[in-house]
């Protein structure tokens, strides 16, 4: 874990490791076969999405899911590259948003279709969608009985590919609530239409975190847990017993003075002093996300003993009767986690202020740093962002790449690529040194430094050289034990003129407007 490097003395820990493994509970609980789609949605549920992201994509994450068009481009702009879907519903004149970033539209209404069919005929391209059923949730989605016809009409559509459909329990943390079967029954109706009328949809989903615990994978073949990932369990028992908390919440005492018997503490003087005492200042407030609801009940430990919090909760700050002990200035204080033998969970505090661990994870603002420990590997400098302006397209061809400053060459297949750059994906197997020699030592993060140059030969399918190009890493990760990904800013482009551009990407992209016909693309000057 970092250095704790912030003047203001509250911070929230994620602990990765945990992370893991509470995804590693949710791989056994579901079996092999069946797809995981992590939530980490409103910011992971308050951990961090991106670190969060990238942990769980290094675990063996599938998909992702998220709320909103702009989650999934923070996904993106982090260089996280597995399929995203946005499970919010968006006005149909958001549908640009889903080609730009290359996200998934949840789909529910024909308004929306036709502008995604617009859209994507317009760029030539197809989409992928994920069809939302309302099985009983009464949310977002397609009345159950009405979604045969529904599903029929976009499958006609030219530009859509129906990759998923799936639904949401509304009660599956309620073991034993009725319901939950019948809206699992109503789902498997819909999928067997659709069968019935020749539309393969490769994906079903129904199972949240209650679901996942309760009744495993429930019969489909993908999965979105979100709460028990981060280490709480949304059921009584079973395998959320299994769960290890992710996030703990600490601040410092900064303040202590004694006070004398009867002297009120904080607004409307709701807390009186019964005895003379000491009382100490803590740096944490509802402007943290703290509920004030909690004023006079919420606990916190300090040196390793439960206290509780006095008076009301401020903005910025709270206050504890500790009584006769000598508290010092620095200490350290816990509001969700573990101190010593003592814990205080984020259940607990849902349970005493009337709402759900959601909400209080969620809650947790933006002024808390995040510290993580065990971060996952990856590459990004903090002042670098990536900049494509040309659109990408996805593009799976093989390429040949050597490093002069690693020593390192091999062949990899490229994942996407535009006028400015690509991504590339390779295995450990299919690389060696620039000599010959295999089993090259590789740099646990990746093997590429961020800004090492370089040299790329795409290939077509016969191995012809249809492409040479010169790039700079721009970013790298390890993404499993043995595979590895990369992103190429080119720098160099031995050889071709814009003519030879615009005839690449017009055979391999099958979009004519990639390069601009007035040349506006710019060879950088180093360029040869």
């Amino acid at each position: 874990m970092e250095k704790i490097a912030f003047c203001r003395p509250t911070w929230a820990e994620v602990d990765l490791d945990n992370l893991a493994h509470n995804f590693r509970v949710i791989r056994e609980r579901t079996g092999a076969g069946v797809k995981i789609m992590p939530m980490v949605k409103a910011d992971a549920y308050g951990h961090g999405m991106v670190p969060c992201a990238r942990k769980l994509a290094e675990c063996g994450a599938d998909y992702f899911g998220v709320a909103s068009i702009e989650e999934g481009i923070q996904l993106r702009k982090a260089g996280i590259g597995l399929p995203v879907l946005v499970l919010g519903a968006v006005l149909s004149d958001s549908a640009a948003g889903f080609f730009d970033a290359g996200l998934i539209p949840a789909l529910c209404d024909w308004k929306t279709a036709l502008a995604l069919e617009e859209e994507a005929r317009r760029r030539g391209r197809r989409i992928k969608v994920h069809i939302k059923i309302d099985t009983g949730m009464g949310r977002i989605g397609v009345l159950w009985d009405e979604a045969s016809v529904f599903i029929r009409k976009v499958s006609f559509l030219d530009h859509i590919e129906i990759e998923g459909l799936f639904t949401h329990f509304s009660c599956a943390d309620e073991e034993g609530n009725e319901l939950t079967g019948i809206q699992e029954e109503r789902f498997f109706r819909v999928a067997e239409a659709a069968a019935a009328a020749g539309i393969r949809i490769p994906f079903l989903h129904a199972a949240n975190s209650a679901a996942i615990l309760n009744r495993g994978q429930s019969g489909f073949n993908m999965v979105r847990p979100g709460l028990a990932l981060y280490g709480v369990s949304p059921v009584e028992s079973g395998a959320g017993d299994l769960l290890k908390p992710v996030l703990s919440l600490k601040s410092r005492l900064v303040y202590t003075k004694r006070l004398p018997a009867g002297a009120g503490v904080s607004y409307g003087h709701t807390y009186r002093v019964p005895d003379e005492c000491v009382v100490a200042t803590i740096p944490l407030g509802y402007g943290d996300g703290y509920p004030r609801n909690l004023s006079n009940c919420g606990p916190v430990l300090i040196r390793g003993r439960r206290y509780k919090i006095s008076g009301r909760v401020c903005m910025d700050q709270l206050m504890v009767d500790a009584g006769k002990t000598s508290l010092c200035a620095g200490e350290e204080t816990v509001f969700i986690g573990q101190q010593g033998k003592e814990e205080i969970t984020a259940g607990e505090l849902a349970s005493l202020g009337g709402t759900i661990a959601y909400e209080i994870l969620c809650g947790i603002g933006s002024r808390v740093p995040r510290v993580y420990k065990n971060e996952a590997s990856f590459i990004a400098p903090a002042d670098w962002k990536e900049k494509r302006v040309f659109t990408r397209f996805p593009a799976r061809m093989r390429l040949n790449f050597s490093c002069s400053e690693t020593g390192l060459a091999g062949e990899a297949e490229t994942r996407d690529i535009s006028a400015s750059g690509l991504s590339f994906e390779f295995d450990r197997s299919n690389f060696c040194s620039a000599g010959g020699a295999e089993d090259v030592p590789l740099n646990k993060r990746s093997p590429f430094p961020v800004h090492a140059h370089l040299n790329l030969r795409l290939l077509d399918s016969r191995g012809a050289e249809v492409l040479h190009a010169g790039g700079d890493v721009v970013w790298s990760r390890k993404i499993s034990p043995r595979q590895y990904r990369a992103g190429i800013a080119f720098s160099k482009l031995p050889g071709a003129s814009f003519d030879d551009l615009r005839l690449f990407f017009r055979k391999y992209g099958n979009n004519r407007n990639i390069i601009p016909a007035n040349n506006s693309f710019q060879v950088p000057q180093s360029a040869v």
